[in-house]
């Protein structure tokens, strides 16, 4: 093993070398540079993690030839990675970890830093398996782009998590064994965004039976994946862009909206409805449809019951924001209030013990006074 992954690191490293060599010379046009490749994963390291390793040959050799593999996967991409950050590290530049698509929610935390790396030991410790990360450096921050990188995105999602931590902290995070804040970021990251990383947390078990007993707040969890389910034909065959599938996980209303004593209650499954829309199969009698859908206001979802749309940037919060800002201060209908804000009408429907059925933004055909929501 140690002779394979010096083989193999060898050509990494030089591969990775003159790579380094083209890039710098094509983004900066400076005179020729020399890189130099760095050592391969010390083979000591090597002889003592096959060691640490090696009673399982008894007991289950399959596992060790997993471990074996995956393990050399990392050995020999350290040596091309380790080359790049030596040689940024040379050449007083700065690096970004760059995933190759979609990736776990811990390479999208440290990929958010963008070209902030410097040193060999920073990124380093971070690599796992199966990892397909890559440093790529930068020589000047107003000329690097990365197709399909976005770190200001990533980042975006590390800070949403990291205030829900902080403000709005999740029940699921009680039961957690965290080894500090940072690991709580990442779960709720998961959470929050489960279609986004590799690694995601869906909140719900594939197992029917068991999902069936499953609920976030007042929504049954089986009954949400059977209405994503009812979806995926329409959403598949239209093939349109601006179309999205509601998310596998429901969205919980956030701590902050529940300790207002001022607002009226607003279940997770109003909150979902409003934000992604909802099903439930037709009755008899209702002719060819097999299910009837409502809401799903936020942008990307009108589709699923032609419904009007919040604006493209407005997140959940800036949703629920407006919905506080009408409760609060809107005029008053028969079981609605509504408000302008930043040029929407923006209505809250009132329904049973005057808890929130829906917010919804006033688009063609729709009035104050019709509660079609």
């Amino acid at each position: 093993m140690p002779a394979l992954v010096e083989r193999h690191g060898d050509i990494a490293a030089t591969a990775a070398a003159e790579w380094y060599e083209r890039v710098r010379l094509k983004d900066t046009g400076q005179a020729r540079y020399e890189a130099v490749a760095a050592d391969c994963f010390p083979s000591q390291a090597v002889q003592d993690s096959i060691r640490w390793k090696a009673g399982v040959l008894w007991s289950d050799p399959e596992r060790m030839a997993r471990f074996l593999m995956n393990a050399t996967d990392r050995w020999v991409k350290y040596s091309g990675r380790a080359t790049i950050m030596q040689n940024v590290s040379r050449d007083h530049a700065r690096y970004a970890i760059v995933p190759q698509g979609k990736t776990c929610a811990w390479c999208t935390m440290l990929a958010s830093r963008g070209f902030d790396y410097r040193s060999m030991d920073t990124a380093r410790a971070s690599m796992h398996e199966h990892c397909d990360c890559q440093p790529c450096p930068q020589w000047d921050a107003k000329k690097t782009i990365i197709a399909g990188y976005d770190p200001d995105a990533m980042f975006d999602q590390y800070t949403q998590a990291m205030k829900a931590v902080d403000k709005d902290r999740p029940a699921y995070l009680d039961n957690l064994h965290a080894n500090g804040r940072e690991t709580e970021i990442l779960e709720v990251m998961r959470r929050q965004h489960p279609s986004e990383y590799t690694d995601g947390v869906h909140g719900y078990s594939p197992d029917r039976k068991d999902r069936s007993k499953q609920s976030v707040g007042d929504l049954n969890l089986a009954t949400w994946a059977d209405y994503r389910a009812s979806l995926a034909e329409r959403f598949i065959a239209a093939n349109n862009p601006n179309w999205k599938l509601p998310p596998e996980q429901p969205t919980e209303v956030p701590r902050w909206w529940r300790d207002d004593s001022d607002l009226p209650e607003l279940t997770v499954n109003h909150l979902n409805h409003l934000l992604y829309g909802s099903g439930e199969k037709a009755r008899k009698g209702e002719g060819a449809r097999k299910w009837r859908y409502s809401g799903g206001h936020m942008n990307g979802y009108g589709w699923i019951s032609n419904r009007s749309e919040f604006p493209q940037d407005w997140d959940v919060t800036q949703i629920l924001k407006s919905a506080k800002a009408v409760c609060k201060y809107g005029e008053s209908g028969a079981k609605t209030k509504w408000l302008t804000i930043d040029g929407c009408d923006i209505i809250v429907a009132f329904g049973y013990k005057e808890r929130i059925a829906s917010v919804y933004p006033m688009g063609e055909g729709y009035e104050r006074a019709n509660h079609r929501y």
